[in-house]
């Protein structure tokens, strides 16, 4: 090769490297952009097409981690009030301000109206005795009752679906595919079958923002309109622990008229924490109350 060709061989090299050096930047631009462009165009899942469904012993774990994350004790102080919608009767009107508090030990929920302290009841977690006191009358039984079992008992992991707590009846349930919106927060929807005549099913919004506490519960009869208990304004306790300042109950219609129920219960002091010794919370008889003791078959009256 002679020289003159040699030169035209490295020119036409070092041109090719020169165009490339040049191009290089402007390719590696070019497919950033295609990137991000990419991105911009992909479909983005819905807040509610989460991640993996969870199930339903899952959701009963995070129930049960909330009410045990409480520590050594929850305290509650709030207010109830009962209306029938549209009524100015006064006998359809009622306010009571309610202390309600749990530890590992017991539950125990003290009533009080314009008259004083008018229905106190406990509960032992170990040994599952319950013990109330109503209108001067004393009573014990086993197992879970009334007002623990009623739906204007205010809780989370432990509000009542009839004689078990969410916490263990969501066990139960069937979780729906993908999260509803309810009050403006992505929940999972549970379906659980009822457990007395009547009852079609409870259905259950749980909120994993706030450690799967419920957000909506609502009782499906089979031949009465349906009932509805919204849990909103939740408080942040620390620890993972959520608790709701306001609970609303609303039951379809009561009587001829087509008239509506409402219970209202909104949080006026709310703590967790303090040590309460179990005999703060087991319910003592006054001297001289009349009591019905069912696991023993007797009654007697209290020394």
């Amino acid at each position: 090769m002679s020289m003159e060709s040699e030169c035209a061989s490295e020119v036409r090299t070092w041109r090719r490297e020169l165009t490339t050096k040049k191009l290089l930047p402007t390719v590696l631009i070019l497919g950033l952009l295609a990137i991000v462009a990419h991105l911009a165009l992909a479909p983005h899942p819905s807040p509610k097409a989460s991640r993996a469904t969870p199930t339903a012993e899952f959701l009963a774990a995070a129930l049960r981690k909330q009410e045990a994350a409480c520590g050594r004790s929850l305290e509650v102080e709030y207010t109830g009030v009962w209306q029938r919608a549209g009524s100015r009767v006064p006998s359809d009107y009622e306010k009571a301000h309610y202390v309600y508090r749990r530890t590992p030990a017991a539950l125990r929920l003290d009533k009080m109206s314009g008259k004083g302290v008018v229905d106190i009841a406990s509960y032992d977690r170990e040994s599952r005795e319950y013990r109330r006191w109503l209108a001067g009358e004393g009573e014990i039984g086993r197992g879970l009752m009334s007002p623990f079992c009623t739906p204007e008992f205010l809780g989370t992991a432990l509000y009542p679906l009839d004689d078990q707590p969410l916490c263990e009846r969501i066990a139960s349930g069937s979780v729906g595919d993908q999260k509803e919106k309810i009050d403006g927060h992505y929940c999972w929807r549970v379906e659980i079958p009822g457990h007395r005549s009547g009852l079609e099913k409870y259905v259950v919004w749980l909120d994993p923002h706030i450690g799967f506490c419920p957000r909506r519960i609502v009782y499906a009869w089979t031949d009465m309109q349906p009932e509805f208990i919204s849990f909103t304004d939740y408080a942040n306790l620390g620890d993972g622990v959520w608790f709701p300042r306001k609970q609303a109950l609303s039951y379809g219609s009561v009587d001829k008229r087509g008239a509506t129920f409402t219970i209202v219960n909104t949080v006026t002091r709310l703590s967790r924490g303090r040590v309460i010794p179990k005999s703060d919370m087991i319910l003592a008889f006054p001297s001289g109350t009349r009591v019905h003791d069912a696991t023993r078959n007797t009654t007697y009256i209290a020394p």
